[in-house]
């Protein structure tokens, strides 16, 4: 979980790899989260922000929950969203959708590098 009080952060927006954050009001990290990070370890960054997590949570601002954005950091250094998950769709919560998600992310990432 990323927080500002252990800087943890502050040393996941230092990570040189592609970001993704994801956002929600859960007490605990989904497993398919944390496959997720496993699998894709060595091409993106994955955090998770909750909403208790008030200082962190605002930076990111999510239009609805939970959310899970693709973010860089813009010219004035504020993190802003290129990428933003549908979990309204169906089938959103699988696998190969998010997993199709998090390639498309780093892709996009590679570009504007």
């Amino acid at each position: 979980m990323l927080r500002d009080k252990d800087a943890s952060h502050s040393r996941f927006l230092a990570h040189p790899m592609p970001k993704l954050v994801y956002i929600a009001d859960q007490l605990h990290v989904l497993p398919i989260f944390k496959a997720l990070s496993a699998e894709f370890r060595e091409q993106v960054t994955i955090g998770e922000v909750r909403r208790s997590e008030f200082a962190v949570f605002r930076q990111y601002g999510p239009d609805a929950l939970p959310s899970f954005l693709q973010v860089v950091e813009n010219s004035q250094g504020r993190m802003i969203a290129l990428l933003a998950y549908d979990f309204t769709r169906s089938n959103a919560m699988s696998f190969a959708s998010i997993g199709f998600f998090v390639n498309l992310a780093a892709k996009e990432w590679r570009q504007i590098k």
